[in-house]
């Protein structure tokens, strides 16, 4: 992967480059002074402007990317991966015909790159890294605790030189202008006007959000009264709406322990009271439906 063609200084917005021996990415500096970002020994880097270090308290903490990585390591949310990877490849559906979408027009002859804006662990990268030939990824999150775990898993599965993960502001990520092919954003906020900038012409940005049931029943154990999710598509000016799936299935909490995990890693973590929290885990095991929306929009 040609970082310096892709990764910005977050300081001055000078093109980043590696240094002689590889342990730390350095900018060319603008009036005589350059910045210099050692690398982790898990391979991530700490592209936190230092004006903006507070977006790090809203990273997640190091208890609750263990919780997520538990959780996800039980592949109940492979499904959403699988349709991501296939709904990445596949192209535009309509009623009558199909069209091949302009992010695999070339069927991939050339690298392409993938940004997720909200990496998180790196679970959903990781997956596609595997599934999707000849794409490259990098993975934004505030929270360094996410982006090492993710730079560990992707050296376990020799994943290095397609892969580069970095904490960083999703809503000023520090790349180049058009540099992307694709974005995704799974579960996070959506940066509109960075993902604007950043996508090439025609590219993609391919929103992950909750649906209507998903947890329901996980709700209803930990809430007297539950209610279902509001659901709004996005519109996001500068883009075209192009398509959108959904995917809706059962999973079963196998154990208290992971019944606990995803609470950690949901919102309800923080809103619901004591009580709440005991009568979940009165539950040894747990079934619940999981349903998302994946949509999908092109860069006007």
């Amino acid at each position: 992967m040609e970082l310096s063609k892709i990764l910005i200084c977050p300081n001055c917005g000078s093109p980043l480059d590696f240094s002689d021996d590889r342990r730390a990415l350095h900018c060319s500096g603008k009036n005589g002074r350059v910045h210099c970002f050692d690398l982790a020994a898990s391979g991530y880097v700490n592209l936190l402007a230092p004006g903006k270090m507070n977006n790090a308290k809203t990273g997640d903490e190091s208890a609750m990317v263990k919780a997520r990585s538990q959780f996800l390591n039980l592949n109940l949310y492979e499904p959403i991966a699988e349709s991501l990877a296939s709904f990445i490849e596949s192209g535009d559906f309509s009623s009558n015909n199909y069209l091949k979408s302009d992010f695999l027009k070339k069927n991939f002859s050339e690298k392409r790159l993938i940004l997720d804006a909200g990496c998180g662990e790196g679970y959903y990268d990781l997956f596609l890294a595997d599934k999707i030939a000849n794409c490259e990824i990098i993975g934004f999150d505030a929270s360094k605790f996410a982006v090492a775990h993710a730079s560990k898993q992707a050296k376990k599965r020799s994943f290095q030189e397609k892969m580069f993960f970095a904490a960083a502001n999703i809503f000023d990520m520090p790349v180049q202008s058009e540099c992307a092919d694709a974005v995704i954003s799974l579960f996070a906020p959506i940066s509109e006007n960075e993902s604007r900038r950043i996508l090439k012409n025609n590219g993609c940005l391919f929103a992950v959000i909750a649906g209507e049931r998903h947890l329901y029943e996980f709700k209803a154990a930990l809430y007297s009264k539950p209610v279902l999710n509001e659901t709004r598509r996005p519109e996001i000016e500068g883009f075209l709406l192009k398509d959108e799936i959904e995917v809706e299935y059962m999973a079963v909490l196998p154990s208290k322990e992971a019944i606990m995990n995803l609470l950690t890693m949901t919102p309800y973590y923080y809103k619901c009271s004591p009580a709440d929290k005991e009568r979940l885990l009165s539950n040894d095991t747990l079934e619940t439906t999981v349903h998302v929306r994946i949509i999908k929009y092109s860069k006007l």
